[in-house]
């Protein structure tokens, strides 16, 4: 469990809320997308019509993100009755956050060879390599 009273868990603390936000950033996109088919399709169409593969996913999606946010927000009563809230994060800690993220990743930057991502960011930040030989595999297909 992380603590902010440690410097090494401060950096993760900040790093685990930036991806949350952008998490909830791509929640959003997605609930706007599902509000438009529901304003323009029923639910006998999209079941009857809809590409079966493409359902499939869609709800398989749905509820792994439904179990996953309703296991956390079952932790969330417990934590709070405990006395253990979240902490007040000044604009100071953030910025010493932000900017431990930054030196970070700018070593990251320096060891990495051209051609290699590092991280668990490849899906979401291809790189111009991977676009050009994604680009290559499709029209060999």
């Amino acid at each position: 469990m992380y603590s902010w009273e440690n410097p090494d868990d401060r950096l993760s603390i900040a790093q685990m809320n930036s991806e949350l936000q952008h998490a909830q950033l791509e929640l959003l996109s997605a609930h706007c997308a599902t509000h438009q088919l529901r304003l323009r399709f029923s639910t006998e169409d999209l079941a009857r019509f809809g590409q079966r593969d493409i359902l499939r996913k869609s709800v398989q999606s749905a509820a792994a993100l439904s179990e996953f946010y309703s296991s956390i927000e079952k932790k969330i009563p417990a934590i709070e009755a405990g006395g253990e809230s979240a902490p007040q994060v000044t604009d100071e800690q953030i910025a010493e956050a932000v900017d431990e993220v930054a030196r970070g990743a700018q070593r990251n930057h320096r060891g990495q060879q051209p051609g290699h991502r590092q991280g668990g960011h490849a899906l979401a930040d291809p790189g111009p390599d991977r676009l050009e030989s994604v680009g290559n595999a499709q029209q060999r297909e």
